[in-house]
């Protein structure tokens, strides 16, 4: 900024400009890009190379820090809940629902369409090939194999509350076998029941409970199975056809889940019982749509029944 001066001579009416100061605006551009980087100071924003390379480590050390500590936390939760869940579930679903019912599953997993289906073909193009059920199976049972004996209970006499009940794989008969009959037309699957914590059976006592009922002639087995402290169990074609198809079914070890595994008190080495259904003499080449239900007073309907269908493809060389 140019400044105005008098002169210090006799002649005080002398005046001049002092043009020593930079013109306004050329020092506003000088100040900004010598304040982005300044050559003779060696800086870039007034800071020298090593105070921003000071100030760069400083920085990523301290979100380093942070994200650890973030991360950290979520792991401890993760395992404080894991450790917790192991035995005893976070939330128990009687907690949620009004009622709550274990629900009947199917071994092994199957293709879910509008209803499950087991479709199997020695194609080795084809995903869905008897090794794919086999290799289910085996992943399924692998918990039941390990299962040391020595820490069970065999509840001939009823269920031990201090051990839970041994359930031998070897009691499903010809569904045991390597190859679960997945190498011929009798091909085995197996029913479960999804555990839930505390639950057990009510059974039904007379036929008046059951006069509901539309198939009259399973009034007589459920009775005698509840007596043996059995949950009777029972699989057929759905339609005539269906029927004719199916053939003929064997279960394994008995025609229903024993009550004797039941209630589940959150044991860690429970083994749920399995009920393991040999088809004996399929009809390859066509779908077959098969229902299986089991009775019970404190089972919902929607949940004491599964539908799936089979198909075995007639192209199997055996």
């Amino acid at each position: 900024m140019s400044k105005l001066l008098r002169g210090n001579s006799d002649s005080d009416s002398e005046i001049y400009y002092d043009n020593s100061v930079d013109d306004p605006s050329k020092n506003a551009w000088h100040s900004t890009w010598t304040y982005i980087y300044n050559p003779q100071k060696k800086t870039c924003c007034a800071r020298t190379l090593k105070q921003w390379m000071i100030m760069g480590c400083y920085y990523i050390v301290y979100t380093i820090f942070i994200v650890s500590l973030f991360f950290g936390f979520l792991y401890g939760c993760w395992i404080a809940i894991k450790l917790i869940t192991e035995k005893y579930p976070l939330i128990d679903k009687k907690y949620l629902l009004d009622d709550a019912f274990p629900g009947l599953g199917v071994v092994p997993k199957i293709v879910h369409s509008k209803y499950p289906i087991i479709w199997y073909s020695a194609d080795p193009d084809e995903q869905m090939t008897e090794s794919f059920y086999v290799e289910q199976i085996d992943d399924f049972f692998e918990k039941y194999k390990k299962a040391d004996r020595d820490k069970y209970s065999n509840c001939e006499s009823g269920k031990d509350d201090s051990k839970p009940c041994y359930f031998d794989l070897s009691s499903l008969g010809d569904c045991s076998e390597k190859g679960y009959q997945y190498t011929n037309y009798s091909l085995c699957f197996f029913l479960k029941l999804n555990r839930l914590m505390d639950w057990k059976p009510v059974f039904y006592e007379n036929e008046k409970e059951l006069i509901h009922l539309k198939h009259k002639h399973v009034i007589k087995p459920i009775l005698e199975s509840a007596k043996e402290n059995i949950i009777y169990v029972q699989c057929d074609g759905r339609n005539y056809w269906d029927k004719e198809y199916l053939g003929n079914i064997t279960y394994y070890p008995q025609k229903g889940f024993n009550g004797k595994y039941f209630p589940y008190k959150g044991e860690e080495n429970y083994l749920p019982p399995l009920i393991g259904l040999k088809l004996n003499n399929v009809t390859t080449g066509v779908v077959i749509h098969i229902g299986c239900q089991l009775w019970l007073k404190n089972m919902k309907e929607k949940l004491n029944h599964v539908h799936l269908k089979i198909f075995v493809d007639n192209t199997l060389p055996y």
